[in-house]
């Protein structure tokens, strides 16, 4: 930890798992703030962090047990409150950096006045040294524009006011997550919850390697972002994509597989003749190889050597057994994820796009059919009707529908014919 503080203010917005167990966690850990302020609509969070003097814990899943962190002081305020709210603009007004880890991009612009781009849009208003940078951490790879067209319709500035004084990123988080509810679960793994008397616990891997694009500035201006682990990158598109294809879809795929053999966490698969080798084989011989055509040589991680790497990390921290994953929570939404430019069928299209063979991929889009319908593993029917209904508002080319749809009915016809324990060899 570092010792000497480096002044300035951090807000950040939402107090959830990647708010609490990144953001929050590193800007003190590395005293990268003189002040760190939390913004949660939470009033009963609000108060018990509040009761507990600004502290709060996050379990950290290493792969040899669990580190838990008190950590604080920080100042959280509710803006629902008129009191709290005149306090976030005033912190904002100050603040070096920022960061929405909110349900969707859709809270944005949701509760009002105290909605996230009018609070932004108040800040702005304000002049200004530096901008103030806000990393956007949602599930949405325009996020910082969504956000910036919202705060700056709100704010009603000249456009080169809004610029000198506020910017957003877009971020890839890799970091695998979780809040855990379940009190027995809570007390069985020895977990801190998040404040005392609050029933909820977060539980976070230690990867912190968090990938950012670069901001807006004014002419000659430079920026590099105060959390030592993350790393800016010019063009984001090429790293999400690894992200989808590669991390979320092996993920969703072990899910998914897991589920037909009646395992009921992530870490399971260890124990299951092949299933490590075929997602290893799935992140570097299929997703990999296709984002190598597609990408071949922009970074490192798109070379032979540098994607072999990253399955060599990640594929261990999928199935660390202390942050114990479960099956269901990686599997839930799966009409979602067989979207058309989601982590399985957007796979898929991505190795007819690339020309490489994607027979996991094509079992795990059939086995996450067969968990929304269940029905389908023991009938003789078409998948065709469910993805097309999955599709509708896409509107994808017929011709590709029917390419991506007949993988995934030869995967169908494997999953029928092929005993559970068999499908990984």
């Amino acid at each position: 930890m570092s010792s000497a503080k480096r002044g300035g203010i951090f807000t950040g917005f939402g107090f959830g798992a990647i708010q609490a167990g990144l953001f929050t966690l590193e800007a003190l850990r590395e005293n990268a703030f003189e002040q760190v302020v939390v913004c949660e609509i939470s009033g009963a969070l609000v108060e018990r962090v509040r009761a507990n003097d600004g502290l709060f814990s996050v379990n950290i899943a290493h792969p040899d047990g669990i580190e838990t962190l008190e950590l604080g002081p920080i100042d959280i305020l509710n803006p629902e409150s008129a009191t709290d709210r005149k306090l976030i603009v005033e912190q904002l007004a100050h603040s070096r950096e920022a960061a929405t880890a909110v349900p969707s991009v859709d809270v944005y612009t949701a509760g009002g006045s105290g909605s996230i781009h009018q609070l932004l849009a108040e800040a702005s208003l304000a002049e200004r040294n530096a901008p103030l940078v806000v990393y956007t951490a949602e599930n949405d790879n325009r996020a910082a524009e969504l956000l910036a067209d919202a705060v700056r319709g709100a704010a009603e500035l000249p456009e080169g006011d809004f610029n000198r004084r506020i910017s957003f990123v877009n971020t890839v988080i890799a970091k695998m997550s979780g809040v855990i509810t379940a009190p027995e679960e809570i007390a069985s793994r020895g977990l801190e919850t998040l404040a005392p008397g609050h029933g909820s616990a977060i539980l976070v891997e230690k990867f912190n390697r968090i990938l950012v694009s670069t901001p807006r500035l004014p002419p000659g201006g430079s920026w590099q972002p105060s959390f030592s682990t993350f790393e800016t990158r010019e063009d984001l598109l090429p790293f999400e994509e690894a992200k989808l294809h590669g991390h979320n879809g092996v993920h969703a795929m072990g899910a998914y597989l897991a589920e037909l053999l009646g395992r009921t966490r992530m870490d399971d698969l260890e124990s299951v003749s092949g299933a490590v080798d075929c997602l290893h084989g799935a992140l570097v011989d299929e997703s990999g190889a296709a984002l190598l055509k597609k990408y071949g040589g922009i970074d490192e991680l798109f070379t032979p050597a540098g994607f072999a790497r990253h399955a060599e990390e990640l594929i261990p921290r999928m199935l660390n057994p202390h942050l114990g994953d479960l099956v269901a929570r990686v599997a839930r939404d799966p009409g979602r994820k067989l979207g058309w430019n989601d982590r399985l069928a957007g796979t898929l299209r991505l190795g007819l796009e690339t020309g490489i063979d994607m027979p996991r991929f094509a079992l795990a889009a059939a086995a996450a059919l067969a968990y929304l319908d269940p029905s389908l593993k023991n009938s003789a029917d078409a998948p065709g009707p469910i993805l097309q209904s999955l599709w509708k508002k896409d509107a994808p080319a017929a011709a590709e529908a029917a390419a991506v749809c007949s993988l995934i009915e030869a995967g169908l016809e494997r999953l029928r014919t092929v005993p559970p324990d068999h499908l990984f060899t």
